[in-house]
C-alpha cells in the first residue's frame, strides 16, 4: 500500500495537538498504556469472534480498527521517542526473517 507518511504524520501531530490542549502532554509511557488497552480491545474481539455472545465486537471490522488504533499509538511513541516509524518497520521484518531463516536451519 503507497502511501505519504508524512501525511500520516501530519494526522498524528495534529490528533496530538489537540489532545495535548484538552489533558496536557501525553509521555511515551502514557502511550505504552493506551497501546495495551488497544491490544486487549483487539484480543476481546478475537475471543469473542470464537467464543462470544457479542456481536457488536465479534468480528473482523472491529479487530481492524483496533489495528488501526494500536499502529496509531505506535506511531505516537515513535515520535515522541523520534524514532523513524518507517525505518522501524523496514528494520523489524528484515530482523524477523533473519530469525525465521536462523530457525529453518535448526530444524
Amino acid at each position: 500500500m503507497n502511501y505519504d507518511s508524512r501525511d500520516v504524520i501530519k494526522q498524528i501531530r495534529k490528533g496530538l495537538l489537540i489532545r495535548t490542549s484538552l489533558f496536557g502532554e501525553q509521555t511515551w509511557q502514557e502511550t505504552c498504556l493506551f497501546l495495551l488497552k488497544e491490544f486487549g480491545r483487539m484480543v476481546d474481539s478475537l475471543l469473542y469472534i470464537r467464543f462470544g455472545d457479542k456481536p457488536e465486537i465479534a468480528g473482523d471490522a472491529y479487530a481492524k480498527s483496533e489495528v488501526m488504533d494500536m499502529l496509531t499509538q505506535i506511531d505516537i511513541m515513535c515520535q515522541i521517542r523520534g524514532w523513524d516509524f518507517d525505518d522501524l518497520r523496514r528494520e523489524g521484518a528484515e530482523k524477523f526473517l533473519t530469525r525465521m531463516m536462523e530457525y529453518k536451519e535448526k530444524v
